[in-house]
C-alpha cells in the first residue's frame, strides 16, 4: 500500500505508473461528465500525462487528486496497489 496523500509530483508519478502497468477505471461518473462537455472518456490517460497535480483533497475516505491539463480538470483516486479510479471531470 502507498502512503497517502502524496506530494504533486509523487502522485503524477504513481498514475502514470499505474497507467502503464496497473489497472485503469473509468467511474461512469467520469464518462456522463467527460461525455457532456465533449471529451472523450479514452482521452483521459492523455489528460493525466500532460497535466499536473494542482491539489489533494480527502473526500468520503480514499484521497483524490485534481490533475489540471489546460482548461480541464480530471480527478483520481488510487485504489490498492495497481488501480487507478478516474473519479471525475470538469471544465474550469
Amino acid at each position: 500500500m502507498i502512503k497517502e496523500p502524496l506530494g504533486n509530483d509523487a502522485a503524477k508519478v504513481e498514475a502514470l505508473r499505474r497507467m502503464k502497468s496497473g489497472s485503469v477505471v473509468l467511474t461512469p461518473h467520469f464518462q456522463r461528465a467527460a461525455l457532456a462537455d465533449g471529451v472523450l472518456p479514452t482521452m483521459a490517460r492523455s489528460m493525466i500525462a500532460g497535466g499536473f497535480v494542482q491539489f489533494t483533497e480527502l473526500v468520503d475516505g480514499p484521497f483524490r487528486y485534481r490533475f489540471l491539463c489546460g482548461r480541464v480538470v480530471v480527478v483520481v483516486a488510487f485504489r490498492g496497489e495497481d488501480e487507478l479510479r478516474f473519479v471525475t471531470f470538469f471544465k474550469r
